[in-house]
C-alpha cells in the first residue's frame, strides 16, 4: 500500500491506527499489508495486519459519522473532508491498522520483482517470508 512518508511513520510509531482510502478492494485472504513509503523515500519500510474495515457513506456530503468511526486516522476533519469530498468519494474506507512492524532494512520494489510503485495499493505474492519478520530486539 502506497502511503506518504509522513503518515507511514505515524503508522510505524503506533500513532495512526486507521488508514483512509477512497477506493480499496479486499479479498478474504488479504490480511497483510506492506507499507510502501512514497516519494522521496520510495521503499517498503514496514507492514501491518488489517483489522476492521469501516465503510463510510458520504454521498450526502456529510463526513461527520465516518470521521467519528475512524478516530486515529491522524487527519483533521478539514483534511478528511478535502480528501474525501474533493476526491468525489461517496464510499470511503477506513482500514484499521494492527500488529505494526518496521522492516529491519527498507527494500526497493525491484527487490521483490515489482517494477512500478502502486497508485494506491496492489496485490503481490510474497515468496520471501522473512520480509514479514520484524527486527528482533
Amino acid at each position: 500500500m502506497s502511503i506518504k512518508p509522513k503518515y507511514a511513520e505515524l503508522i510505524l510509531r503506533g500513532e495512526k491506527t486507521f488508514e483512509i482510502r477512497r477506493k480499496f478492494t479486499i479479498t478474504p485472504k488479504t490480511r497483510k499489508v506492506l507499507i510502501y513509503a512514497s516519494s522521496p523515500v520510495c521503499k517498503i519500510i514496514g507492514g501491518f495486519t488489517i483489522g476492521r474495515i469501516v465503510q463510510g457513506d458520504t454521498s450526502d456530503g456529510d463526513t461527520e459519522d465516518f470521521y467519528a468511526k475512524v478516530e486515529g486516522c491522524c487527519l483533521t476533519k478539514a483534511e478528511l473532508d478535502e480528501y474525501i469530498l474533493k476526491g468525489h468519494c461517496p464510499n470511503p474506507k477506513g482500514i484499521e491498522v494492527r500488529d505494526v512492524y518496521r522492516l529491519y532494512k527498507p527494500i526497493s520494489l525491484n527487490e521483490i520483482g515489482v517494477s512500478r510503485p502502486p497508485q494506491s495499493h496492489m496485490y503481490i505474492k510474497i515468496e520471501n517470508l522473512e520480509l514479514w519478520t520484524p527486527k528482533e530486539a
